[in-house]
């Protein structure tokens, strides 16, 4: 029997072992799972019956070993001492353990029926919450189930997915999904069925019809959900997009408004971002730059516009940076010059300004330029007409003083002329000092003309045979040929026959000059119909163009600018005065001349002269005949503030048989004719100097003369011929025109025709 309990007593503690590792592994698999803090609780537990156990031992085994054990009776003292009664307190341990399994099972294994009940309701509950979110969700949800036959049949949708499609939850329920898609065709609808299918989540735009047949858009969120029992449905998220789409629409339209605004600006337009990477470009831009927007997109601007400092050719600042670092509209050089993409330059005037956002956050720069070569070539043409005005008033003053004492000499030879027979030796001498003084005389008009183009006295003459006839004389006996080409419908030019020769002729020179060894001079002549702004400075709309090309050395880049500028000239005999006359000749016609050439390959002249309204010539009259006999007893009033030009022209009318007094300013000769007419005796002819300095000229005389006599002829005459009083003299009440210096014949010429009439 004690082997028994021997026995008995490591079988206890296996047992003990067994049954504390249960539990232990039983409730720590069950915590780790359920994830709680009852698997503190459990070991605290399992902890607190062990150190009871170990309490006991120590409390049964102290007694047998404690004085407490002699005060028992002897008996139950031998019973308790026995080896067998060892095993009681294990037995109690084995007991308790099995207590405290069974009440823990019984607690923490409930019974299939309240597992059910458990899960039921834990299911329910999550139900209900899905239930909520599903009603609740702003968005449009929609669980679509896939038929055998891969239809798509509405199983079930929010209340908000119904209210946007106008339908009732038993309306929309059982709906085929296509009855109300109405975005995408069946290919596509194929295609986003197979990637929902494989598990992939896809999202894309289509549009819905409402009831009511409303289409509106949406943006869909689809993915297959897994329902338990192998079954499946898709769950459809969806999203209104008509406001985002107003929006887009709204935006899109912004950008649109305002793509047109920059393609309908005038100025060029280039965008750029805080990189200096190129955004926007308009089509002016694309013509100056020569890049398309296309091609130039992300291009860092300084390669598209590319910009240089006229003056110095150097590379000028970089635009971005300058707004950038100054974050205000900034203006650039005045000189700057844009090298397109073909190398061709355009002055520009442009200006830079940050782009900014809502919040004032600089997010790139915008460049605003135009294109205003045209202008600085008119301004050139503005200054150069200032230039010679300016040079011309002085040259004017000189002319004019030259021809007064001109006047003085002319007037003497043609008296000595006619006082010596013409076979007196010192006749010939007379002649060559009055033909060297003629040449005097005509360079004093060029200066005349040079300084204010000297006012046009125009007519309607046919250009063509004045340039034939300029061409041919001043190349005669010379190794050049002219060539001459003309429109055979040319227009009638309205000119000044005589600026128009002398234009002509300084040209010719030139080019005979810059072919010493020959060549050919190509003249040619066309109708020109001029829209406004197309040539400088040009008003009217219809000109004769005349081209002037020589095959002679042309000219260097550096003198070009500079070949109609007075007192220029690369010839060591030139005056200077050629082409500065010229141009100024043209410009005083309302016309334009403008020069072409390259060294080596020749220079060509371009003139516009404006053209007459007539389209061909009135027939020619016969010419007036002149006075066959003189009457002795005209009376002649001269006026003139230098009196050796009227003790001349007294010399001169007198030895025609003419009566002649004189007065020295217009005050003096009104209060002449008034006495002459009280007299009854009144001049028959009056010459007038146009200007008289600090006293009345002819210009305002005549105004008194003519109230005291209307019928009154006068005969204007200065130094100034290019006076619009002398170009238009009837204008102002004169019968005719003497310019000075005159000679005798050209004098009794003028007097008598005027006159006659």
């Amino acid at each position: 029997m004690s082997d028994f309990f021997k026995l008995l007593t490591p079988v206890t503690y296996w047992i003990l072992i067994a049954l504390w590792s249960f539990i232990l592994f039983f409730y720590m698999r069950k915590m780790w799972r359920s994830k709680t803090k009852r698997l503190f609780l459990t070991l605290i537990i399992i902890l607190a019956i062990d150190a009871f156990r170990t309490l006991f031992e120590s409390i049964y085994f102290g007694i047998w070993y404690t004085s407490l054990a002699g005060l028992l009776p002897k008996y139950i003292a031998v019973f308790l001492m026995r080896p067998e009664m060892v095993i009681i307190p294990k037995l109690i341990n084995v007991i308790a353990a099995i207590v405290v399994i069974a009440l823990l099972l019984k607690r923490w294994l409930p019974n299939e029926e309240e597992e059910k009940i458990r899960m039921g309701n834990t299911l329910q509950k999550s139900e209900e919450k899905f239930k909520t979110l599903f009603e609740q969700a702003g968005d449009y949800i929609l669980l679509i189930e896939v038929t055998e036959d891969n239809g798509l049949v509405i199983a079930d949708a929010n209340q908000a997915a119904c209210d946007i499609h106008g339908y009732t939850r038993e309306e929309f329920i059982g709906k085929p999904i296509w009855s109300i898609d109405r975005g995408l065709d069946k290919e596509q609808g194929r295609a986003l069925l197979d990637k929902i299918m494989s598990g992939e989540s896809v999202m894309f735009e289509t549009a819905h019809q409402k009831k009511d047949g409303t289409i509106f858009p949406i943006e869909v969120s689809a993915k297959l959900l897994d329902i338990g029992d192998g079954s499946s449905l898709i769950i459809s998220i969806e999203r209104d997009m008509t406001e985002r789409k107003r929006t887009q629409d709204a935006l899109r339209e912004s950008e649109e408004n305002l793509r047109t605004i920059l393609n309908s600006i005038g100025d060029a337009v280039i965008a750029a971002d805080l990189n200096g990477r190129i955004i926007q470009i308009n089509p002016i831009a694309e013509k100056l730059t020569g890049w398309k927007f296309a091609e130039s997109e992300g291009m860092q601007l300084t390669k598209v516009f590319n910009i240089i400092d006229a003056q110095t050719r150097k590379v000028t600042e970089n635009p971005v940076e300058k707004v950038l670092a100054t974050g205000k509209i900034t203006g650039f050089a005045k000189h700057t010059v844009l090298i397109s993409k073909d190398r061709t330059e355009y002055k520009i005037a442009d200006s830079g300004a940050p782009i900014k956002d809502a919040r004032g956050n600089i997010t790139g720069v915008v460049l605003v330029f135009r294109d205003v070569t045209e202008e600085y070539r008119m301004q050139e043409e503005l200054q150069k007409m200032q230039k010679l005005e300016s040079i011309g008033t002085m040259a004017g003053g000189i002319a004019h003083d030259f021809n007064n004492i001109m006047m003085g000499l002319f007037g003497n030879l043609s008296m000595a002329k006619v006082k010596i027979p013409k076979d007196n030796p010192g006749f010939k001498f007379l002649e060559k000092a009055e033909n060297s003084m003629s040449r005097a005389t005509h360079l004093a008009r060029q200066l005349l003309t040079f300084a204010k183009g000297g006012e046009p006295v125009k007519d309607n003459i046919r250009i063509d045979t004045l340039v034939e006839e300029v061409v041919r004389f001043d190349l005669s006996g010379s190794n050049v040929m002219p060539v001459f080409k003309q429109a055979e419908d040319l227009w009638i030019a309205e000119v000044d026959k005589g600026q128009v020769q002398q234009a002509l002729s300084n040209l010719t020179i030139n080019a005979n000059q810059a072919m010493p060894d020959g060549g050919h001079l190509y003249i040619t002549l066309e109708n020109a119909d001029i829209s406004k702004g197309a040539v400088p400075n040009l008003n009217q709309e219809k000109f004769i163009k005349v081209t002037v090309r020589d095959e002679g050395t042309g000219i260097t880049q550096k003198h070009l600018d500079r070949i109609f500028d007075p007192y220029f000239s690369t010839k060591q005999t030139g005056s200077g005065l050629g082409l500065a006359t010229t141009y100024s000749i043209i410009s005083k016609h309302g016309g334009h001349i403008s020069v072409d050439s390259e060294l080596g390959n020749g220079t060509t002249f371009t003139i516009y002269l404006p053209a007459s309204a007539l389209r061909q010539l009135p027939e020619t009259n016969q010419p007036v005949s002149e006075p066959s006999t003189r009457k002795r007893n005209f009376t002649i009033l001269v006026m003139d503030d230098e009196e050796i030009i009227c003790d001349v022209v007294t010399e001169i009318l007198e030895s025609s048989g003419y009566s002649v007094e004189t007065a020295s300013d217009g005050k003096q000769a009104i209060k002449m004719y008034q006495q002459s007419m009280d007299a009854g005796q009144p001049f028959d002819g009056v010459i007038m100097d146009l200007t008289i300095p600090g006293g009345i000229g002819g210009k305002d005389a005549i105004k008194d003369i003519l109230e005291i006599d209307p019928a009154a002829v006068v005969i204007v005459s200065s130094g100034y011929c290019d006076d619009p009083v002398m170009a238009n003299y009837a204008e102002y009440g004169f019968k005719g025109v003497a310019a000075k210096p005159y000679t005798m014949d050209k004098l009794t010429e003028v007097l008598n025709r005027t006159l006659k009439k």
